[in-house]
């Protein structure tokens, strides 16, 4: 089984045309679930902002759909730690993580799949497939690695696909939009470390942690996923920005890899200081780390070596 897992917070009614567009790509093709994860929280509304109509639409085509579930988490605002709750409920072997806001091409998810379920030990890591910033987005994008190992800086920023690539082809770094995922990799990775909240981290943490523990991530050239880049339902803030940051960086670089980082980052160097001794001495943080580092085969700057030659 396929399951969808997609974590959504106000994003009405964008996420009921993604729901319709995944389940149309692949009924009758694929045994599959969707699980729609609503994140409305106190947090968002202590932001100013109530919660649309989109848990609504979506509780009530569940009686109509039986592929369609739906979930709340609604702890904190972080749309990673919803997905670590669908994971927990969900029943496929295989993990697909699209937003709320997306419209795979035709055949595009379906044919990827298909592929996966045969190669995904030979791939040893998740597959990604093109992205389109917007709907109407005529040209497809990937992630393009941004590191300077001499400040322990890694990051990513978006660059066009090599449309001369015709088969599947290994990135250093992807976006997690569309990825699609073995459980035995998730697993490996431990899910998302549960104190990330809802902005950066994630993706690094899926990235980095990931390359040192010998995960590999490849794009799958056929199709695209176009995306609904628009403003989200809720707003983040920097210093949660830096404290997810911190956690990743902590998880693949260790303790005085993030020491030495933060000393590169714009910013007061008392709140830095202060935001990575909680990181550091958050039992959660700590022992996600300590299995990341037990588990790990490369440290991140020999790993980087390579793709930056």
């Amino acid at each position: 089984m396929l399951s969808v897992i997609m974590a959504y917070c106000n994003e009405y009614p964008q996420l009921v045309f993604t729901i319709r567009a995944i389940a149309e790509e692949l009924l009758g093709r694929v045994d599959f679930e969707i699980i729609a994860i609503n994140n409305y929280c106190a947090e968002v509304e202590a932001q100013g902002r109530k919660q649309d109509g989109g848990a609504r639409a979506v509780k009530a085509a569940v009686e109509g759909n039986p592929w369609l579930r739906h979930l709340e988490y609604d702890t904190k605002l972080s749309h990673w730690q919803a997905k670590n709750l669908g994971v927990r409920e969900a029943r496929g072997e295989f993990l697909w993580f699209p937003d709320a806001h997306v419209i795979p091409s035709r055949d595009s998810l379906y044919e990827m799949f298909k592929y996966y379920e045969l190669a995904w030990k030979e791939l040893h890591g998740t597959l990604h497939m093109p992205i389109g910033y917007q709907i109407l987005e005529w040209r497809r994008l990937i992630y393009g690695l941004v590191a300077k190992p001499e400040i322990n800086a890694y990051s990513y920023q978006f660059v066009p696909f090599p449309e001369q690539n015709t088969a599947v082809f290994e990135v250093p770094c992807m976006t997690t939009c569309g990825s699609l995922w073995h459980r035995d990799f998730y697993d490996k990775l431990g899910g998302w470390p549960e104190e990330i909240g809802i902005y950066g981290g994630g993706e690094p943490f899926f990235n980095f942690a990931g390359a040192v523990i010998g995960l590999k991530r490849w794009i799958w050239p056929n199709g695209c996923l176009f995306h609904h880049g628009a403003e989200r339902g809720y707003n983040w803030n920097f210093d949660g920005w830096i404290r997810d940051e911190m956690i990743a960086a902590y998880c693949y670089g260790g303790r005085d890899f993030l020491l030495e980082k933060i000393q590169h980052v714009d910013g007061s160097r008392e709140v830095l200081a202060a935001i990575a001794e909680e990181v550091l001495s958050n039992r959660s943080i700590v022992e996600h780390a300590r299995e990341i580092h037990e588990k790990q085969v490369i440290k991140i700057d020999e790993w980087v070596r390579p793709w930056l030659s």
